[in-house]
């Protein structure tokens, strides 16, 4: 029985106790063994022996919160609501504890990555291929410009061509230079950045 004389709904590890029901009662610190409880309403906190896990059911499942108004922290982190769907990510996990707070948060993933909205980056860097959709257009800004390779040494190419370096100054047509010596040199240029074949 419990201490205001009301049944109760789980059972203790002590002999002396019984597993019975009743709507409410006072449970003052005792070890619970394995009994089944509808509903279980806790003033404090549980403390879960080492080793000891939550087992939860494989056929509807279990929430963890059950409206959006409801608070949670992990890791010691203040509980908050749901986080809105415009919070950066970083700051929504910072928020709920499963990340430390900071600026500095990279992803990183084995697979691919589908991303279906406007993408905005201060800096952006690329290990293998950047695909773009059918009708997809690289879209520059009319005030400063981009720079396609931002330094001569940096290698490009077109057209499924080797990449290379910028092409070395072609000397003007003068003096001994001559007028098919330079087209040469233009075409040469031309044909290894891909532009013809």
């Amino acid at each position: 029985m419990g201490q205001n004389g009301k049944a109760l709904g789980v059972a203790f590890s002590k002999p002396e106790f019984e597993t019975i029901t009743a709507d409410t009662a006072t449970i003052t610190t005792q070890t619970v063994t394995t009994e089944n409880v509808t509903d279980l309403n806790v003033a404090n906190d549980i403390t879960m022996a080492d080793s000891g896990n939550i087992i939860v059911n494989a056929t509807t499942g279990t929430k963890i919160g059950t409206a959006t108004s409801q608070k949670i922290g992990l890791w010691n982190a203040t509980p908050v609501i749901q986080q809105a769907a415009t919070t950066d990510l970083g700051t929504a996990l910072s928020n709920i504890g499963a990340r430390a707070a900071g600026t500095a948060y990279p992803i990183t993933t084995s697979g691919a990555v589908a991303l279906t909205g406007e993408v905005t980056t201060t800096n952006l860097t690329v290990t293998n291929d950047i695909t773009m959709g059918d009708a997809g257009n690289i879209v520059v800004d009319t005030t400063t410009g981009t720079q396609i390779g931002t330094a001569a040494s940096q290698k490009l190419a077109t057209y499924g061509k080797t990449p290379v370096i910028q092409a070395s100054a072609i000397v003007a047509v003068e003096g001994t230079v001559s007028l098919t010596t330079t087209l040469n040199a233009l075409l040469s240029a031309v044909r290894n950045f891909g532009i013809i074949a």
